[in-house]
């Protein structure tokens, strides 16, 4: 195998790769939430990494969710934390589910397919069993 065709094979493996981590159900979950949550806040996005607030004071989780997931192309940049990282994928879903949760108590109308009850308390339920 030659240095080009070495090149090609890995550019493929890592499509294939990318291909199948993208369409996982609960990387859907978080793009329907990251959707929702840009045209409710008529974001503006943009690549690049963004900045962030201390993770201690904000939390690690809702930090890359409203600082890096919402502000930038699916897929790119911050959204690679999320590659090949189950820990932090069920982080995201934790956070978001807690914040569903907020705007619900608060009034906010939440219409997300993927986001019932049944789906949110499935998220913490799994969550607490790790847990322990």
């Amino acid at each position: 195998m030659n240095c080009s065709q070495k090149q090609l094979f890995l550019k493929e493996v890592e499509t294939q790769t990318m291909d199948n981590w993208t369409s996982s159900p609960e990387i859907a979950m978080i793009l329907e939430f990251v959707h929702w949550f840009r045209l409710r806040q008529e974001t503006v996005v943009t690549r690049g990494i963004k900045p962030e607030p201390s993770c201690i004071m904000f939390g690690e989780f809702n930090n890359l969710i409203y600082c890096q997931l919402i502000t930038t192309p699916e897929f790119d940049d911050g959204w690679l934390e999320l590659r090949n990282s189950p820990q932090v994928v069920s982080g995201v879903l934790l956070q978001i589910a807690n914040d569903i949760e907020h705007f619900i108590s608060r009034g906010v109308p939440v219409e997300l397919s993927l986001w019932g009850e049944a789906q949110r308390e499935a998220i913490f339920q799994s969550t607490v069993v790790r847990a322990s």
